[in-house]
């Protein structure tokens, strides 16, 4: 599963990012992904790779600090599988 594709495909489908513009390094802020924005799209994860994501979890700031924290849940879901 590709985590940047994920994230491409949900910024370009909610807000009409380009996702050539969304890299890693490039900042949420940047991208026009305010604090109820960042809400939405963690429940858009969500819906897209079948776990639930934690409700106390610090603010990304980039595109690689949400692709870390989406990691870092599915690693857990995992976990908690086996």
């Amino acid at each position: 599963m590709d985590i940047l594709s994920l994230i491409r495909d949900a910024l370009h489908e909610r807000y009409d990012i380009p996702v050539e513009s969304v890299t890693p390094e490039t900042t949420l802020e940047a991208l026009g992904v305010d604090s109820l924005g960042l809400v939405e799209l963690m429940f858009e994860m969500e819906d897209r790779i079948g776990v639930t994501m934690p409700q106390d979890f610090s603010n990304p700031v980039t595109v690689a600090d949400l692709m870390d924290l989406v990691n870092n849940v599915l690693l857990t879901a995992r976990l908690q599988a086996a």
